[in-house]
């Protein structure tokens, strides 16, 4: 029998709604993309790289801010794909990558 891990998101899930959880985390099912899901995956894939690539300290907050941006602007641009799917105008798109995320 395998082990699972329980995520504090997949608790969450399961206190906010049981039917969900077992869709999403037993069944396996996979949800809709949205927007929020595709910036949410970029801002998570662009803090692990930054902390792959940098053991060391900056030397300031801001030279740390805009390597994390920069990270991320890369990240939204592989997605680009699943943005297009959504079928956002471009000012929609513009928005949800430029909301202050850190």
């Amino acid at each position: 029998m395998t082990t699972k891990f329980l995520s504090p998101t997949s608790i969450n899930t399961y206190l906010w709604c049981p039917r969900k959880y077992y869709l999403k985390y037993i069944k396996g099912l996979k949800e809709k993309p949205s927007i929020h899901l595709i910036r949410g995956k970029a801002v998570h894939d662009s803090i692990a790289r930054f902390h792959q690539t940098f053991q060391e300290k900056f030397d300031t907050f801001e030279e740390m801010k805009a390597e994390l941006l920069s990270f991320f602007n890369q990240a939204w641009s592989n997605q680009e794909e699943e943005i297009r799917n959504l079928r956002l105008t471009e000012t929609e798109k513009e928005e949800k990558a430029s909301e202050a995320w850190l």
